[in-house]
């Protein structure tokens, strides 16, 4: 499991969730026995169609986009990590875009249950998380940019590469060895 799969479900704690609770284990048997239809994560929001024993929930978890500003901070943190710049280009989320994460107070859940953290908001949440997983872009998705903006940001916000001037130092065809032993040869023999 990734760290940022892994990362994800604390969002919950800041909804009231906390440890041990039912409602995780009740979501993870519905995810296992495939209750979450048609999840789609877009800007902002996180839908999902929830089975649930006698009736189907559709279940919203949305988040603030990022505005420019943000996203051009962002930017410039991963353009000036080469470890982050790696990490995205590999697939793998950088430990650095930790501010993609809920906030307190930024995950807004709504449910036709009106429970507000309810079991079917838990499924999505974890589902979500699955998905997550595979796929470390949709985070930046979910804050407002996918994987191709994400990276085309980084590369407008990372310095310019000089030009290349002419060359430094000596050729090699241009050094006369003899003449550096001053035609002593059995000093070459002696490297």
């Amino acid at each position: 499991m990734t760290w940022w799969s892994k990362r994800w479900p604390r969002a919950l704690e800041a909804l009231g969730l906390s440890y041990p609770d039912n409602r995780l284990v009740r979501a993870r048997a519905l995810i296992r026995g495939g209750a979450v239809d048609d999840l789609l994560v877009s800007p902002g929001e996180i839908t999902a169609w929830v089975d649930y024993p006698r009736k189907t929930f559709g279940v919203s978890l949305r988040v603030p986009v990022l505005d420019e500003a943000a996203w051009a901070a962002e930017s410039g943190r991963i353009a000036a990590r080469v470890g982050s710049l790696a990490a995205l280009l590999d697939d793998r989320l950088p430990e650095d875009m930790l501010s993609l994460f809920p906030g307190e107070g930024e995950l807004a859940v709504e449910c036709p249950c009106g429970r507000g953290l309810c079991v079917h908001v838990v499924v999505v949440h974890l589902a979500f998380a699955d998905l997550f997983e595979e796929d470390p872009f949709l985070l930046p998705l979910l804050r407002g940019r996918g994987r191709e903006e994400l990276l085309a940001g980084v590369r407008a916000a990372m310095p310019p590469v000089p030009e290349a001037g002419p060359p430094v130092g000596v050729a090699v065809g241009d050094v006369d060895v003899a003449g550096f032993f001053d035609g002593d040869r059995e000093g070459l023999s002696a490297w």
